[in-house]
């Protein structure tokens, strides 16, 4: 079936750690990028079509709630449950 949407490989998280920033696979919470700066590793997920479901570089609200509705069935993605 051809689509011109491309669902993500890889769903990850971007978050702090310590004076880095780091891109962990999502559930598993495995590190797999570390760099000094959130951009560069925002950057090479969209490169690899790795979906970013939470972003806590900067932000004060840590939840994944606040991420709740970014997917969607008609978007061809599927609904992340808190």
């Amino acid at each position: 079936m051809a689509s011109g949407i491309e669902r993500p490989k890889r769903l990850v998280t971007l978050r702090r750690d310590g004076d880095e920033f780091v891109v962990t696979f999502y559930p598993e919470d495995i590190v797999v990028f570390r760099h000094s700066e959130p951009q560069p590793l925002r950057k090479m997920c969209t490169f690899l079509r790795w979906r970013i479901v939470s972003d806590r570089s900067g932000s004060d609200d840590t939840t994944l709630a606040t991420f709740d509705g970014v997917f969607s069935a008609s978007a061809g993605y599927p609904l992340i449950q808190a």
